[in-house]
């Protein structure tokens, strides 16, 4: 009898399968993909993140039962769960340019300026970021080759990239559907399209609400502009888009599969880490998590290697716009004595009207592939996205400028100058400038350079940080509430020494209700502090000793590099401790 049962379950195992298997080539053959990958005796590797979400935050969400897969899965011990230390700067395009090509020098923040070619580079332009995956690119073999990335920052030289801004004006899926494609894509998916539908309502209706409560509580919020749209493109068209691609691409067997889901991150910014919308977006994720997990342990083409992890953590924030009622730029400019004007990225709000112009770019070029009724309604959508688009509002600097490059609760400062200024030149030229920086309230942490050496100053107290990494206190302690400190004064003077990093570095001030933020946003990433760094790892576990003591995501690199290449377990981990591998 137990045989005719095992008999019968592999039967149906074996069916299973093969609908999971015909029903995704077929989706993958109406958007215009290859059929299976070769060489399906190496294993895969499907790389899962929650951006922004911090380790403490996911341990809490777990044990409220918010995330009921991930629970199962860790207390199955299919899966193993531990922190990780994401570096500085804390945020999406450094880490992902570490995990996909092993190096993310002269990557300072999500926005700096090049004083060489007079640049500015700001990842909510898609071009901006373009430009830093082709340097990537031309350098560093990316882990993806031969994969997909979905939703990320950079491509990581995958064949397929979907909602990546790296790749942004690369042929995308939609522009090689038509009429008839489209409605049996619909017809495949119609379980999708309808939960599309339901959650695109329901999230509308959430918004409002959300709106309606901070309104009559009289809470403090980010301006709304768009974000409604956006909320409803990120937390369910996207969502459900990039799901519904890495399963197509399990079932076809592809070889790395990189999927981000940046939900958390995004309502966090704009109602706070720990908000009901915030926290609500995770059950959600699990769900979309799950589907992807169990397809790809069906070992449909190839068995895969799972990874789940975020790229840093976020604490909660808030703006210094409100709290001080200037921007940074303008209390430089107040300290040089207005003898210069200092130029700041995205004054407050703007970055969603940023947003809007991405959404409508991408959506004239899907107009003129689609049939004429679907053509006529994107159509009529991207005229109302335009309406509200402003002009791009980056400007080219004056020779007499210093120009301000925030990202989050770090900035950058760069003085007028062809070349690197230290500190005894900026005291020279603006002698109230260091000093007024750190008696504001607002401003934590002041780095600057000279000589060899880099000088980490609070109120608190000052260090030099030599060549080594090595800080010697000069009186006090600049940073007494970071943990773990010395990894702070590393990722400092590494900042520091890149080229592209501003002559003056700010940190937010850690108020420890709220970090500090240079942006209009309620949640916090980029620097030191709070919960920033703090991000987390879930592997299977034979990666136990692999993945022990991971402190850098140039460390996670090697080890989705070695699975990717050679289909070993057991990757060897990086001495962490030697420093870091070279450009």
């Amino acid at each position: 009898m137990s045989e005719f049962f095992a008999k019968t379950h592999e039967w149906l195992r074996r069916r299973r399968d093969g609908f999971y298997r015909k029903k995704y080539m077929l989706i993958a053959k109406l958007i215009g993909r290859g059929g299976a990958h070769s060489d399906l005796s190496e294993r895969g590797l499907l790389l899962i993140q929650l951006d922004a979400l911090p380790y403490e935050t996911l341990r809490e969400a777990i044990d409220a039962g918010r995330m009921p897969f991930l629970q199962k899965e860790l207390r199955q011990e299919n899966l193993h769960l531990q922190k990780w230390y994401s570096g500085v700067p804390s945020n999406t395009p450094s880490v992902q340019a570490a995990l996909l090509y092993g190096n993310n020098d002269n990557i300072p923040g999500f926005r700096w300026y090049e004083k060489d070619t007079d640049l500015h580079v700001n990842f909510k332009n898609p071009l901006s970021a373009g430009l830093v995956q082709e340097r990537l690119d031309a350098r560093f073999e990316g882990v993806l080759k031969g994969g997909s990335s979905y939703s990320n920052m950079f491509s990581g030289e995958a064949d397929t990239a979907v909602a990546t801004f790296g790749a942004f004006t690369q042929l995308n899926i939609a522009r090689r559907l038509r009429g008839l494609q489209l409605l049996v894509l619909a017809l495949i998916n119609i379980i999708t399209v309808f939960r599309t539908v339901y959650y695109t309502v329901r999230e509308f209706a959430i918004e409002l609400n959300d709106w309606a409560h901070f309104i009559r509580h009289r809470l403090i919020q980010r301006s709304e502009y768009l974000f409604p749209l956006y909320r409803i493109l990120m937390n369910v068209w996207v969502r459900e888009l990039i799901t519904v691609g890495a399963m197509t691409d399990i079932a076809r067997g592809s070889p790395s599969i990189y999927v981000s889901y940046m939900a958390y991150d995004e309502l966090a910014h704009q109602r706070g880490p720990l908000s009901k919308s915030a926290l609500s977006s995770l059950k959600t994720i699990d769900r979309r998590i799950r589907r992807i997990v169990r397809l790809a342990r069906r070992n449909i083409l190839r068995e895969y290697d799972v990874f789940v992890f975020s790229d840093h953590g976020t604490a909660n924030s808030m703006p210094f716009f409100f709290l001080y009622g200037q921007t940074l730029a303008q209390f430089v400019s107040q300290l040089a004595n207005n003898t210069v004007t200092a130029h700041q990225h995205e004054p407050p709000g703007e970055s969603q009207v940023t947003y809007a112009h991405i959404l409508a770019l991408r959506l004239e070029n899907y107009e003129r592939e689609l049939m004429r009724g679907l053509r006529f309604i994107v159509g009529v959508f991207r005229r109302v996205l335009q309406r509200r688009v402003e002009k791009d509002q980056e400007s080219r600097s004056d020779g007499d400028d210093v120009v301000v490059c925030v990202s989050g609760p770090l900035a950058h400062i760069y003085l007028p100058s062809p070349e690197r200024v230290h500190e005894e030149e900026i005291e020279s030229r603006y002698p109230e400038l260091i000093n007024g920086l750190l008696s504001h309230g607002g401003i934590g942490v002041v780095v600057t350079r000279s000589g060899d050496k880099v000088i980490v100053r609070s109120s608190e107290g000052s260090a030099n940080v030599d060549t080594q990494a090595q800080p010697r206190l000069v009186c006090g302690d600049p940073l007494p509430r970071i943990d773990p400190e010395p990894l702070a004064f590393r990722g400092l003077r590494r900042l520091m020494d890149m080229t592209n990093s501003g002559d003056i570095v700010v940190l937010g001030a850690d108020h420890l209700s709220h970090i500090v933020n240079f942006e209009e946003q309620m949640a916090a990433h980029g620097g030191i502090g709070g919960l920033q760094n703090s991000a987390f790892l879930m592997h299977q576990p034979e990666y136990d000793a692999s993945c022990a003591g991971i402190v850098d995501p140039l460390a996670l690199h090697e080890i989705f590099k070695a699975v990717y290449t050679r289909g070993s377990r057991g990757v060897e981990p990086m001495a962490l401790t030697e420093g870091r591998p070279s450009a």
